[in-house]
This record gives structure tokens, sequence and C-alpha cells, in this order.
């Protein structure tokens, strides 16, 4: 049995001039806390980690992240939990076999994000690598987005929609009175999703090519490029 400096082997976390003490929390912040409280319908179905020491990824994608998503979404959505795992080892400033660090898994969460399970399914002691567009599939992108999700139209309703409908909320055409912001960013997003279904996307490239084509030289050439370089007017 090997010798620990610290009780239970734990190594005490450095400290961060953004911590706060709860002996300092002011009278403020503080609740009163019920006798019981029972969220076990929100949570994820239990884990086993089996014998390897990656609770703290456990922790952090199966009890905090996957939580935060099935209370947001509605609906179970399981992540990666090795992957946020070897992130957050990468960030460590101390030295292990095994482990790693509540605030090391925040901020490879923040920093990174976390893919969808199947990108890289859990196995004790694995040696096997992520998917490899496992970087794109994890990103966060809360900072740079900013949806009205009471403003974006149901699934019912956008399976309605006539093709001529579905260009006018989606194409960045201000004076189009069906054009959405928030469908059109919710969509512009979605290319996680879609590579996850590489094939069948890759092929309705190809079958649309000519169309897609032509929007996107309109937008990015008529749009952008002409007003910027040669002083038109979009």
């Amino acid at each position: 049995m090997p010798a620990f400096k610290y009780a239970l082997g734990c190594i005490k976390d450095s400290e961060d001039p953004r911590d706060r003490k709860l002996a300092r929390l002011p009278p403020s912040l503080r609740v009163a806390l019920p006798s019981k409280l029972d969220y076990s319908k929100k949570m994820s179905p239990v884990s086993d980690q089996g014998q390897e020491g990656t609770c703290v990824g456990f922790a952090s994608v199966d009890g905090m992240k996957e939580y935060q998503e099935k209370t947001e979404w509605k609906k179970l959505i399981q992540l990666s939990v090795r992957y946020l795992y070897v992130e957050a080892r990468k960030l460590d400033t101390w030295s292990s076999d095994e482990g790693t660090t509540i605030r090391s898994a925040m901020k490879a969460l923040n920093k990174k994000g976390v893919p969808p399970e199947d990108c890289w399914k859990y196995a004790v002691h694995q040696t096997d690598k992520p998917c490899p567009n496992a970087d794109e599939l994890a990103k966060p992108y809360q900072t740079v987005i900013a949806i009205d999700r009471q403003a974006l139209p149901t699934p019912a309703e956008v399976d309605g929609w006539s093709a001529e409908e579905y260009v006018g909320t989606l194409q960045h055409d201000q004076a189009c009175p069906r054009f959405s912001v928030n469908f059109r960013q919710m969509v512009h997003i979605s290319f996680r999703l879609a590579a996850e279904q590489r094939p069948q996307y890759l092929s309705l490239l190809e079958v649309n090519r000519a169309t897609i084509e032509a929007h996107v030289s309109g937008n990015l050439w008529r749009r952008h490029m002409e007003p910027l370089f040669l002083g038109t007017t979009a």
C-alpha cells in the first residue's frame, strides 16, 4: 500500500482567487434547506466507473452536465465521460497515474465542451481514441449564440412548411416577413448533428450542389465581398 501525504490519497486543489469560502457567504445568499429532496427523475441512469479513478469525470458529466442538458431539453442526452476526463487531465498541474480535479474538469468543459457518448464510449483503462470529429461535436456555443427558444417553431410546424416557407424563414433576408434570426442561428449550429450523419449529409450536399453553390456564392460575394471591396450596395 503506497504512503499518501493526504488522507484517502486526496491532493488539495490549488487555490484560485475566484474561490469563495463558505464561511464568508453573505446572509443574503443563505437559504433554508428542505428536509429532503429527490432528484432521481432528473438524473442520468447510474453508471459504473469500474476499477479506474475517473470519479470526477462521471460526476462532471453524468452527475452535472447531463442533468443540465436534461433539465434544459427535457430529455436524456448522454455525453462522453472519457472525453472530458482525458481533457481535464491535460490541464492538471500535478502528475498521477489516475484521477483529476473538479476544477480541471470544469475548465475543460468550458474550454472544449463534451461530445455525445457514442463519440467515445467509456471502458475501464481503454486505449482507443475518440471519433475523428470529437472536438467539433464537443464545442460549446453558448457564448456566441443568442437563441430565444420560445420563438422557435415546433417540429410539427416545420414539417408542414413548403420549401418557400422554409427558405423564407432561414435565408438572411431581413426584408422577408418570415425571416427568423432564432431559427437561422439554430440551423447554423446544428452542423454537429449533420456530422453524426456524415454519409447522408454528404450525399445530400452532392444532390443539391447547384442550389447550395448559388446561395453560398450570392451570400459571400454579393452580400459581403462586393460591398466591402467594391463599395456596392448589397
